[in-house]
């Protein structure tokens, strides 16, 4: 565990994300690119569902194409939220229960 006087005061003392936090040395682009595929296939596979999801609402559950919509904007938003929460509380140096590294 980090101790809080080398900790960075500010978000603008930490490292950027191309940074490897090991040596402090930009990422090569091969990993970069891997890593950027990798979370381009994530986002095409979650399109997929949500259209998957949408007919199945709309044509066997027979719901109102508004309430089928609802359904899954309620879930992005609930989502955003809680990768916005898990987010904070994983960078945070704090000794929940549930952030222990």
């Amino acid at each position: 565990m980090r101790s809080r006087k080398n900790s960075p005061k500010f978000a603008t003392d930490r490292p950027t994300y191309t940074r490897s936090k090991e040596s402090g040395t930009a990422l090569p682009w091969g990993t970069r690119l891997t890593y950027g595929t990798g979370h381009i296939l994530n986002d095409l596979c979650a399109s997929m569902w949500f259209t998957y999801l949408l007919l199945f609402f709309e044509k066997v559950l027979r719901f109102n194409t508004m309430y089928s919509g609802a359904v899954l904007t309620v879930g992005q938003i609930a989502d955003g939220i809680s990768t916005l929460a898990v987010g904070y509380f994983s960078d945070k140096e704090i000794n929940q229960w549930l952030c222990i590294r």
